[in-house]
C-alpha cells in the first residue's frame, strides 16, 4: 500500500472516529438534559409532531359479555335485562335487572361506540325515542349470530342508543342536550369561517369532555384530515395548527383544573369480617397477615404497568414489604412528591392493635392531582378487597366507620385521616384554626356509622320531610371513642412553639398528642384531618378532600391578603366547640350551632350569618367557596354535586328521595332494601363491592344522575 492511500485511510478513519464520538456526546447531553429538565408532570404531553386529544376510553365489558356474565351467576333468573344506562365522565354505566326471586339491580360498566346522530340518519336508521317505562330483555338471546347481538352506541350529545338490528332505540337522554348542541354549533361556525367548509359537510366523529372545557374531533364531510379543536368561554382554537407556545398554554389550562393548591394524603381503616359480619379474630389475623401483604404487594406491582404515565413517572423502584417506623411490616413504594423521592408505606396494620381483630390501614402517597389522588385511593380499596376474597377464608373488607353486629371495643373503629402538605408553618396554623372550628361541620357531613351491637337505627321523619335518626346516633364511631379524640384547642403560633403550648394544654406527648380531631405537627410536615368516618365510596372520601382543600384555599386568600383569622377576633372557646361537636355526632347536620356571645371572625367570614343548624352553616361556606372550587375546575362535578345534595334541595327535586340535609348515614337508612336489619347488611356489603367494582360509584345511583346536575341547579345557587 502506498503511503498516499494509508495516509488517505488515516484520515477517514480519524474522521469517523470523530464522527461517533460526536453522537455519543450528544445523547448524552441529551440524556444529562432529561435529568436536569425532567418533563413536566400531568397531563402527559402530546407529541410535538401531532397534536394528540385525549379521549376518555370505554373501560367496561361488551354488553353481550355483560349479559353472558349474569346469566352465568344468575342461572335460575326467569329473565335478565337492561333498565337504563347513563353517561358520566365518558363512562356509559348500565343498570341490569335480574328476575329470580325478588328483583335485583346489578351495575356494569359496558363498553360502547360512538355514533353521530348524522351519521344514523345518513344511514336511514330509524330512530324509537324512549318511553316512559321500557326494559330489554336479554335472557336465553343467541349471541352467536352477530347479526342480532345489540349494541350501545353513544351521540355527540351524551344520548345513548341500543342499536337492534335496523332501529336505534333511544334509552337515556341526558338533561344538557341544549347546552352541547350550542357548543357543537359554535364549533362548526368556527370551522365554516376559518377553514371555509360549508356546514352541511361537518360532522362530528367523536366528542370529549375534561376540565370544565368542551373539546371536539369534527371531519369534513369528504376529506381525509380530521380537525382537533377546544372550545371554552373565550373562543375556540384549532389545535392542527397550534405551534409549541400554544401547546403549553393548552397544559397550563388543564393543570388548572387538576393540581390540588396542596399535596392530600389519605389513611383508610379498613375491617375484615366473616360473612356474619363478625370479626375475623386477631389469632387469625396475624396468621393470614403475611399472605394479604404479599399478595397485595404483587397486584400493587402490576398495577404499576395500567398506571397513567405520570404516576408511573413518580413512581420509582419496585414495590416491597419492610418494617415501618412502628415496627410493623407493611408494603412500601418510592415516590415523588413535589420532586423529592422518599418512602411511603401504602398497605399494612394499623398500630392501635386490639384483642379483638387487627385493623387493615391503606395510605395513598402524598398526591398533587385530584385524578392522582382518586387513582391510588380506588386502586388500593379494590386491591385489598380482591386479596382477601381470594385467600378463600370467608372473610370479606368493608369500609364503614363502624361494625353494625359487633360490640365496641376501645381503639376498634374505622375513621379516614386526611393529611394536607402545607410548607408555611403561619399559614398552616391559619388552615389548623379554622379546621378546629369546623370540626363539627365536618363531622355532620361525613358522618356514616349509625349502627353497632346488632341494632338497626331508630329513625323517623320531621314536619319538614328530612329523615330523623333518633337511635343511637349518627355517628357512633365518635361517641363511644371518647378516649382517642379530643377536641384540640386554638393555637396562637406556629412550629414547635406551637406544638409546646399543644402538650401544654392537652397534657399528652409523643404519639398520643396525635390523637386529637386536627393535628398540626405529623412527622411528614402535613396537617391532619381525623374526624371522618371510613366512607364507602371512593367518591365520597374524595368529595371530602376537595372541600378540605377548598377551605384551605380560602385561608390561604385570606392569609396573603393580611387578614389572619387567628388575630383577627377571639376564636370559639374550646367548651362552646365541645358542645358544638356532641349536637354533631347526636343530631348531624340537624345539630344546633351554638357560638356563645357571637360568631367569631372564622365563622363570620365563611358562613356569613348566623344559624340555627350546622346545614345551614354548610349552605352558607359552600357559597363562599364557590371562587375556590371554580380555581380547582370542580363546579359541576360529581364531587362536588355529591357534597352540594347533602344540603341543598334542587330546583326540581321529584326524583330525591329525602329532603336535605342528608348525610350519608341518612342515605344509607333509607336504601329500599333494608327495611330489616339482615337486607340492611346485605345493602352495606353490595354498596362496598360495588365501590370496588366502579371508581365513580356513589349513594346516590338509584335516585340522581349526580354527574349530569349543574350548580345552577340547586336552590339558592
Amino acid at each position: 500500500m502506498t503511503p498516499y492511500l494509508i495516509l488517505i485511510a488515516l484520515i477517514v478513519g480519524i474522521l469517523l472516529f470523530l464522527i461517533v464520538l460526536k453522537l455519543i456526546n450528544d445523547d448524552q447531553k441529551d440524556d444529562l438534559d432529561r435529568k436536569i429538565n425532567p418533563p413536566p408532570l400531568p397531563p402527559d404531553e402530546p407529541s410535538k409532531k401531532e397534536v394528540r386529544v385525549e379521549k376518555f376510553n370505554s373501560i367496561g365489558e361488551p354488553l353481550d359479555k355483560v349479559v353472558k356474565g349474569l346469566n352465568i351467576e344468575y342461572p335460575k333468573a326467569k329473565s335478565i335485562g337492561l333498565k337504563k344506562a347513563n353517561m358520566t365522565d365518558g363512562r356509559l354505566v348500565g343498570v341490569f335487572f335480574i328476575q329470580e326471586k325478588n328483583k335485583i339491580l346489578k351495575y356494569r360498566e359496558i363498553d360502547y361506540k360512538f355514533v353521530s346522530r348524522r351519521e344514523i340518519e345518513k344511514d336511514k336508521r330509524d330512530i324509537c325515542d324512549r318511553k316512559e317505562s321500557w326494559k330489554v330483555d336479554f335472557k336465553d338471546k343467541n349471541y352467536d349470530e352477530v347479526s342480532t347481538t345489540p349494541m350501545l352506541y353513544v351521540d355527540e350529545y351524551r344520548r345513548v342508543y341500543l342499536k337492534e338490528e335496523k332501529r336505534y332505540r333511544v334509552i337515556s337522554t341526558p338533561s344538557i342536550d341544549e347546552n352541547r348542541k350550542n357548543k357543537i354549533l359554535k364549533a362548526k361556525k368556527w370551522i365554516n369561517l376559518n377553514c371555509g367548509v360549508d356546514l352541511d359537510k361537518l360532522g362530528v366523529k367523536n366528542t370529549f369532555h375534561k376540565g370544565g372545557y368542551y373539546q371536539f374531533l369534527i371531519e369534513e364531510d369528504n376529506q381525509v384530515s380530521d380537525h382537533y379543536f377546544m372550545i371554552d368561554d373565550t373562543g375556540v382554537e384549532d389545535y392542527k395548527k397550534i405551534e409549541k407556545e400554544s401547546l403549553s398554554l393548552y397544559r397550563d389550562k388543564t393543570l388548572k383544573h387538576n393540581r390540588l393548591p396542596f399535596t392530600h394524603g389519605i389513611e383508610i381503616e379498613l375491617q375484615v369480617v366473616r360473612k356474619d359480619w363478625r370479626w375475623l379474630e386477631g389469632s387469625q389475623m396475624s396468621i393470614i397477615f403475611e399472605e394479604i401483604l404479599d399478595d397485595a404487594r404483587k397486584k400493587i406491582s402490576e398495577l404499576k404497568n395500567s398506571a397513567k404515565k405520570f404516576i408511573q413517572r413518580k413512581w420509582k423502584d419496585d414495590v416491597f414489604i419492610q418494617e415501618d417506623d412502628r415496627g410493623y411490616e407493611a408494603v412500601h413504594i418510592k415516590y415523588s412528591v413535589d420532586n423529592n423521592d422518599r418512602y411511603y408505606s401504602i398497605l399494612g396494620k394499623d398500630s392501635h392493635v386490639t384483642f379483638e381483630t387487627n385493623i387493615l390501614e391503606i395510605q395513598t402517597p402524598p398526591c398533587e392531582y385530584l385524578e392522582e389522588l382518586e387513582w391510588w385511593a380506588y386502586h388500593l380499596y379494590r386491591i385489598i378487597k380482591e386479596v382477601v376474597r381470594d385467600l378463600k377464608i370467608d372473610a370479606d373488607v368493608i369500609p364503614v366507620g363502624t361494625n353494625p353486629v359487633e360490640k365496641y371495643s376501645e381503639g376498634l373503629s374505622f375513621g379516614e385521616h386526611h393529611h394536607l402538605g402545607i410548607k408555611n408553618n403561619e399559614l398552616k396554623t391559619e388552615i389548623y384554626n379554622i379546621y378546629r372550628e369546623l370540626i363539627p361541620h365536618l363531622i355532620a357531613i361525613s358522618s356514616n356509622s349509625p349502627f353497632i351491637d346488632g341494632k338497626k337505627p331508630d329513625y323517623t321523619f320531621n314536619d319538614w320531610g328530612n329523615l330523623v335518626i333518633t337511635h343511637p346516633s349518627p355517628n357512633m364511631r365518635l361517641k363511644r371513642n371518647k378516649e382517642q379524640f379530643k377536641a384540640p384547642p386554638p393555637l396562637p403560633s406556629s412550629g414547635s412553639d406551637g406544638k409546646h403550648y399543644l402538650e401544654q394544654k392537652l397534657g399528652r406527648r409523643d404519639e398520643s398528642l396525635r390523637m386529637i380531631d386536627v393535628y398540626p405537627f405529623t412527622r411528614y410536615d402535613t396537617i391532619e384531618i381525623r374526624v371522618f368516618d371510613t366512607q364507602i365510596t371512593t367518591l365520597d372520601r374524595i368529595s371530602l378532600a376537595i372541600i378540605l382543600q377548598a377551605i384551605a384555599l380560602y385561608t390561604k386568600d385570606k392569609f396573603e391578603k393580611g387578614k389572619k383569622i387567628s388575630k383577627s377576633s377571639s376564636p370559639l372557646p374550646t367548651d362552646v366547640l365541645k358542645k358544638n361537636r356532641q349536637n354533631s355526632i347526636e343530631d348531624g347536620l340537624l345539630g344546633r350551632v351554638c357560638v356563645g356571645e357571637e360568631r367569631t371572625e372564622c365563622l363570620r367570614s365563611l358562613a356569613d350569618r348566623g344559624s340555627k343548624y350546622i346545614y345551614e352553616d354548610w349552605q352558607n361556606i359552600l357559597k363562599n367557596l364557590i371562587p375556590y372550587f371554580e380555581e380547582m375546575g370542580l363546579i359541576d362535578t360529581p364531587f362536588l354535586n355529591n357534597i352540594f345534595f347533602r344540603v341543598f334541595s334542587l330546583k326540581k327535586d321529584d326524583d330525591l328521595p329525602l329532603a336535605p340535609p342528608i348525610s350519608p348515614s341518612q342515605l344509607i337508612l333509607y336504601k329500599k332494601e333494608a327495611s330489616d336489619f339482615e337486607s340492611f347488611l346485605k345493602t352495606l356489603r353490595s354498596l362496598s363491592v360495588e365501590a370496588a367494582q366502579n371508581k365513580r360509584s356513589d349513594l346516590w345511583f338509584e335516585s340522581i344522575d349526580i354527574g349530569d346536575i349543574k350548580i345552577t341547579d340547586f336552590e339558592g345557587l
